[in-house]
């Protein structure tokens, strides 16, 4: 198979890519059993048997077009080259008359958008065409050319236009006639400099510059019929009547090569060509003239030499080196090769009847040769030719044009009245038919071909047997009341056997026996449409209906059958196929079916159990064993074991993804889908791509929705297609084209204005000293041209230079007040454009690539900002492959006062400003900073007083609170002592009384009982000294917690003893204040007795401020005489291994949440003014952190109570 490769680009891997289909693996439901319903005998229909003779069916003349020998081979006639008459010629002695000469630029252009290539739609070539209804103005094409720049510039019976791809560009230049008849432009070619030559029968040859627009015309009388360039670069042409000329195009001259003497000189000549030995090639009207390189001799071919010609008017040169001729000969055409030294012809004889009018090569070296209403394609090295029905007019006998080859490989044809025809030489070059071609029936759903070549067609009114060896169409049908001829389908069921169905019944064909056994199941009740059949290797038959499935045995006279009742998936059974491992399979529009028919069991498959979709419309296993189920939505693939399944639909590149009809050819899967052929490219690796490549109406196919399981491919090369209401047959695999295809910008709106950059600047070097340029009916001086006017020197806009083809400027700058711009582009194929799409972005504006569109224009850029900018533009074709980028990049300049020199002024202006201010400022400064240090030594003192005063008021409220936490104590000390002073007073005043006792008693000199008072008075002076010891230690204490505890040590202190020392030292503190107070006391100490080394004052003092706070909460809370109410503080201890805990509890209204965060905080209280100092948190907060490395914390609920907890290390 031909390929044509190119380089993929980057861009090729672009995100809009489509995806890899992914296989998964595929479990098969659990089969079930087949529930057949078998039929009586009274049920199963009787054969009606009917015998033909296929030799004698009625027939008529009939051909596909597809490729055959050459029916003889060609005749070839040789000539002795040295025999040949010469005439010798005097090329140096030409005399050169100077030419008329002006130059001036290209008018506007008429404007047409261009749409896709329609369908040509007259013969059975599947062509298209670009015509009056496409765009082209005008519809008699006598000339087509392709430019460097890839635009096709073409003649019409209304002047030039130049296609681009999206436009036809209409140039009003050419000379009218008084009827307003433009004149005709004969031929169109480029030199080697790009630019454009065009030979105009009235007003001379013109040769346009495509980059500038620039025309040069030489008023050559009667310009020329052809023309063509020699090895030397000169330019010749033929003028009629008069002979041969050469045009100097440098020097404006015109001068006539005489060929031959004055008696015999051949003046009427019509066509010029060179060979590539150099030699000139001079169609006369019944003979060829051939000059030497030199221009010294000529020799003649004529009818001595079998040349039998009428008026030779171009030349085409084959791969072989043969040089075909284009004439008015009515008798074929005529080719010479003077390597060979022969002319050859080919007529009738051969299978080209009529008049050769042109012959073009194509890219594969075969020969398209044009006549009248039909191309012939001549395969030279095949010797094997296809003939192309057009049913048009493609050249007259009143000025024939002449076809081009464009760079994509197309080739154009221009017609009488049609435009061009367009024909793509590696497409399928495909026939299409209907009944007005012959066929009985548009509609035809099933072709098969027998083992003689025959191809057998199942339409709706019978059975259509094309004999391509005798190019014969048979029709064949049943008997009128035996069947309806309605058919569905045929197909082979054994050797020479063909399984026939239709509305009503089916028939069993046996081609070699020449019978047709026809079996009527509608009045049977079976089936009113029947599909599809195949053997079941038994004799027997499965076939597929309208009602479900039925297995038919015609020997046995059995039958029975399946359908939705009893379990099918559907009733509509529109595919019946076994596969290559036995089993069967049946397309419906619900699901799949798989039948195992050496277990009788059946598996239904619908989207649920992982198929795409459950309308399930075609099957086909490949080469490759797969199995393809295709739907609406694609391929689900299936490996031979069903273990596996792949999808591949609209997201992997299927597009469109309905399918109806598939088949292999060439090793690649041919999909007929609901719009056009799709050729299939499997990947051969894993991770590779699926490719798509789809011919539709853009490539010829005038009806694109395609029957089900019509497609085969035929022994002769061809592939046939039912595709109601036509028939396709496809001779020829397409080339895949893998190439990148080519996208050019072509303009840029700025503002909202058309711009074209043509200026004074790009046209004054395209000006030598002397020259005038014409500009609408105005000339002007060569160094004197008019200053540019348009919007862009308007607006100061500048570029550097332009491209060619579309005026695209190169270094272009825009103001800042000229950003918002557009872009158009194009891809100039003409192959496909329905399916031409683009990307585009603004590098510096766009952060991606823009969505996917067919529009060939950039989105409007409104408002950008100053800077570099590059707009890219890419393309994607039929063949799925993204194009390099064509770019223009430019400059958006800042306003003034954005560019560099105005920041640098501003620089300079506000340096100044800044040295003026700093000087300025510089000396105030001064004055005030002596101002401010004098104030500053007044403050600095004011301040440190005031530092000194704070220090002696924080020392005084520290004081306080320490005075307040020992007034605190006063009342529970005085109660303390009262005790014991008490016991002394008592104690001394009975002692007293004693004393005098004993004194009583010494007088009486009763010594016993003076010792025995003396010894009372001993024991009660030992409670007066335990007594009065206990009054110091009490003493002592208040000392204690009254003095600082700066040096104050560390000591073993039991916890149990001072909490509860503390707890008695403040409730009584508190009933000595107020005698009302009363609340209830809890203790729950810990029975181990811990011990903790601590300063016990300042603990105390801790535990004291504390349990004040505690006692004044339950105070409060019982003011508010709460029934229930019972105010309660309780102390408890707890040891750890390493720490001891004293908490204070009480039942009060509890601390406020919003002031939690404050109460360790100097001088923050809640206490009434007065009443509290804020700082014995404060200060008990630090006793235990900082002074013992212990913690307190709170735990507080508003109207609960609050508990703090001292925890300290052992």
């Amino acid at each position: 198979m031909a390929c044509r490769q190119g380089p993929v680009t980057a861009e090729a891997s672009m995100p809009d890519d489509y995806a890899i289909p992914v296989t998964r693996p595929f479990v098969l439901p659990a089969a079930k059993p087949i529930p057949w319903r078998e039929y009586g005998k009274d049920s199963v229909p009787t054969p009606t048997v009917i015998r033909f003779d296929i030799n004698k069916l009625p027939s008529k003349p009939f051909s596909v077009n597809d490729f055959r020998p050459l029916k003889q081979p060609l005749r070839v006639t040789a000539f002795d080259w040295h025999k040949l008459q010469v005439t010798p010629l005097k090329a140096d002695t030409m005399h050169y008359q100077p030419v008329p000469y002006k130059k001036f630029l290209l008018p506007e252009p008429e404007v047409t958008l261009a749409a896709t290539p329609a369908i040509l739609g007259k013969g059975t070539a599947g062509l298209t065409r670009l015509g009056p209804s496409e765009g082209l103005p005008g519809a008699k094409v006598y000339a087509a050319v392709q430019d460097n720049d890839g635009n096709t510039w073409i003649s019409t019976d209304r002047g030039i236009c130049k296609y681009t791809g999206t436009e036809f560009l209409a140039y009003n230049f050419l000379v009218r006639d008084e009827s307003g008849a433009v004149e005709v432009v004969s031929e169109m070619m480029t030199d080697s400099n790009g630019k454009l030559l065009v030979s105009a029968l009235k007003s001379g040859i013109y040769r346009i510059d495509t980059k500038t627009n620039m025309v040069e015309q030489y008023a050559v009388p009667t310009g020329f019929v052809r023309f063509d360039f020699d090895k030397q670069g000169r330019l010749w042409g033929t003028r009629f009547d008069n002979g041969v000329s050469h045009l100097d195009l440098d020097k404006k001259q015109l001068g006539q090569l005489a060929l031959g003497n004055d008696s015999n000189e051949v003046r009427k000549v019509y066509a010029v060509r060179f060979d590539k030995a150099g030699n000139m090639w001079v169609g006369a009207n019944d003979r060829v003239l051939i000059v030497d390189p030199a221009l010294k001799s000529m020799r003649t071919i004529g009818a001595a030499e079998d040349l039998k010609v009428n008026v030779v008017y171009d030349f085409t040169t084959d791969s072989t080196g043969r040089v075909w001729l284009s004439s008015f000969s009515n008798g074929g055409g005529y080719a010479i090769s003077l390597a060979a030294q022969q002319v050859t012809h080919m007529g009738a004889e051969q299978g080209v009847p009529g008049i050769v009018y042109d012959v073009v090569n194509d890219n594969r070296n075969r020969l398209w040769i044009v006549t009248n209403d039909t191309v012939y394609l001549y395969d030279i090295a095949r010797a094997r030719m296809k003939k192309m029905y057009t049913n048009c007019a493609l050249r007259t006998n009143n000025f024939p044009s002449s076809g081009t080859r464009t760079r994509d490989g197309m080739l154009w044809l221009g017609t009488n009245a049609e435009g061009v025809v367009l024909i793509n030489p590696d497409g399928m070059l495909a026939d299409h038919f209907t009944d007005r071609d012959g066929l009985e029936s548009n509609d035809v759903w099933g072709v098969e071909e027998d083992n003689k070549g025959r191809i057998w067609m199942a339409t709706y009114k019978g059975v259509n047997i094309y004999d391509p060896e005798k190019e014969r169409l048979s029709l064949l049908k049943l008997p009128e009341g035996v069947g309806n001829n309605a058919n569905r389908h045929i197909n082979f069921v054994g050797p020479d056997k063909l399984f026939l169905s239709a509305v009503g019944g089916f028939s069993l064909i046996d081609i070699a026996a020449g019978t047709i056994r026809h079996y009527n199941t509608a009045e049977k009740e079976l089936s009113n449409t029947n599909f599809r059949g195949v053997p079941d290797g038994s004799g027997g038959y499965w076939y597929c209906s309208a009602n479900g499935i039925f297995r038919f045995d015609p020997e046995k006279r059995t039958l029975k059958g399946f359908n939705q009742a009893a379990g099918l998936v559907s009733n509509l059974v529109l595919i019946l196929r076994k596969d290559n491992q036995g089993r069967i399979w049946l397309c419906t529009e619900r699901g799949a079916v798989i039948i195992f028919p050496e277990k009788d069991t059946y598996v239904n498959l619908t989207d649920a159990d992982g198929l795409a979709s459950s309308y399930s419309s075609m099957l086909f296993q490949g080469s490759d064993e797969q199995i393809y189920v295709g739907n609406d939505r694609g391929l689900s693939m299936f490996d031979p074991e069903l273990k596996t399944i792949t999808q591949i639909g609209a997201d992997n590149g299927m597009v469109p993804s309905a399918m109806y009809d598939m088949t292999e050819w060439h090793g690649r899967l041919n999909i007929g889908t609901e719009n056009g052929i799709t050729i299939v490219e499997r990947p051969t690796k894993p991770g590779e791509r699926w490719r798509f490549h789809n011919y539709d109406k853009s490539a010829g196919f005038p009806y694109n929705d395609y029957n089900q399981s019509t497609a085969i491919p035929d022994s002769r090369g061809n592939v046939w297609w039912g595709a109601s209401p036509i028939l396709t047959v496809v001779h020829q695999y397409p080339v895949i084209d893998s190439t990148e295809p080519a996208v050019r910008i072509r303009g840029m709106n700025i503002m909202d204005q058309p711009s074209s950059f043509v200026n004074t600047a790009t046209l004054q070097p395209q000006l030598s000293p002397g020259d005038s340029l014409w500009v609408g009916t105005k000339s002007f001086a060569g160094d004197k041209l008019p200053a540019d006017s348009g919007y862009l020197a308007k607006n100061n806009i500048h570029w550097d230079s332009i491209r060619s083809g579309f005026q695209v400027p190169e270094g272009l700058e825009l103001p800042y007040n000229q950003n918002s711009f557009a872009f158009s582009f194009t891809n100039q194929d003409t192959r496909s454009r329905d399916k031409i799409v683009y990307r585009f972005m603004l590098e510096g504006e766009d952060e991606s690539w823009s969505d996917i569109t067919k529009k060939p224009a950039s989105r409007i850029y409104y408002n950008v900002k100053p800077g570099d900018y590059q707009f890219k533009v890419i393309t994607r074709g039929q063949n799925g492959v993204w194009s390099k980028p064509d770019t223009i990049s430019f400059t958006i300049l800042p306003p003034w006062w954005q560019t560099w020199w105005a920041y640098l002024l501003y620089a300079v202006t506000a340096a100044a400003i800044v040295y003026t201010i700093v000087r300025v400022r510089s000396e105030m400064l001064k004055k005030e900073n002596r101002i401010l240090e004098r104030k500053v030594a007044e403050r600095t003192l004011a301040l440190y007083e005031k530092m000194e005063e704070l220090k002696a008021t924080q020392g005084q409220l520290v004081h306080s609170e320490k005075m307040a936490s020992l007034g605190e104590l006063t009342a529970g000390i005085a109660h303390e002592i009262q005790n014991p002073l008490n016991f002394i007073n008592n104690f001394a005043e009975v002692n007293k009384e004693l004393l005098v006792d004993m004194q009583d008693e010494l007088n009486k000199g009763d010594v016993d009982a003076a010792k025995e008072i003396a010894a009372n008075i001993d024991a009660n002076e030992s409670k007066i000294y335990h007594h009065g010891r206990r009054a110091d230690a009490i003493v002592k204490s208040m000392l204690q917690h009254s003095r600082g505890n700066a040096n104050a040590v560390k000591e073993a202190t039991e916890i149990n003893k001072l909490a509860d020392e503390y707890l008695r030292l403040a409730y009584h503190g508190l009933r000595a204040k107020d005698s009302s107070f009363n609340a209830t006391m809890k203790t729950e100490f810990d029975e181990k007795n811990p011990q903790a080394k601590m300063v016990p004052q300042d603990i105390g003092r801790v535990v004291l401020n504390l349990l004040t706070n505690a006692f004044y909460a339950v105070t409060e809370k019982k003011k508010e005489k709460l029934p229930g109410y019972e105010p309660t503080v309780t102390v408890s201890t707890k040891s750890n291994k390493d720490r001891v805990e004293i908490t204070v509890a009480d039942n009060g209204n509890g601390i406020p949440a919003k002031v939690m965060e404050k109460i360790f905080q100097p001088f923050f209280t809640t206490k009434p003014t007065g009443q509290g100092t804020g700082l014995g948190l404060s200060m008990s907060y630090d006793i235990v952190t900082k002074g013992h490395g212990g913690e307190l914390k709170v735990n507080s609920r508003e109207g609960e109570g609050t508990q703090f907890s001292v925890i300290l290390p052992i």
